[in-house]
């Protein structure tokens, strides 16, 4: 019998976030690793939704796992539900209907975050502002995490129009209860 064979793992030093470079190293050593020890490589997972999914947002409420992507197919936001992350339904359009305020178009609502509230859920969205033609932020509630969102909101929550308008909200709740919003000034 062979004697076990060693093998030196290269690291890099990360800043932020792992690089492509790092990311396909280790999956390459996770894919690798069965090998390595004598077992059977487990099989590749198959991909959830086979659909333009973009700008995703996970929230789990309760057993359940409610994912919200920007709009495609001619709505507004997309939503899908899972019970295990793997198996997904695609759900109607969360946020029927914009805000009056809003460009009506399809295409312009993305980057949607949802916040559980003691009221209900707040859906953090960007969309264009129709007077200023800029992506500015709002925010719909509803009852159930899967909706329907409504905004009744007479114009937009965040819209930095000297710096081209606000998008990609992002909710967070501090340990002291505090609710915060961060974005991006487009």
């Amino acid at each position: 019998m062979n004697a076990p064979r060693s093998y030196k793992l290269r690291t890099s030093r990360l800043c932020c976030a792992p690089s492509a470079v790092s990311k396909r190293r280790l999956f390459a050593l996770l894919c690798l690793a069965p090998f390595l020890v004598g077992l059977t490589p487990p099989s590749p997972p198959s991909r959830a939704l086979d659909v333009d999914f973009a700008d995703p947002f996970v929230a789990r409420v309760d057993d359940s796992y409610y994912a919200f992507a920007t709009g495609a197919r001619g709505a507004h936001l997309q939503l899908a539900r899972s019970n295990d992350l793997v198996a997904w339904t695609l759900l109607s359009d969360p946020l029927p209907t914009l805000p009056r305020w809003a460009a009506q178009r399809d295409g312009l609502t993305w980057a949607p975050s949802v916040l559980a509230r003691a009221s209900g859920f707040v859906l953090y969205y960007t969309t264009r502002d129709s007077a200023s033609g800029f992506q500015c932020i709002s925010r719909a509630r509803a009852a159930r995490p899967d909706g329907p969102y409504a905004d009744e909101s007479p114009r937009p929550l965040v819209c930095q129009t000297s710096l081209c308008g606000s998008i990609d909200p992002s909710p967070f709740v501090a340990a002291d209860g505090t609710v915060h919003l961060l974005w991006k000034s487009d």
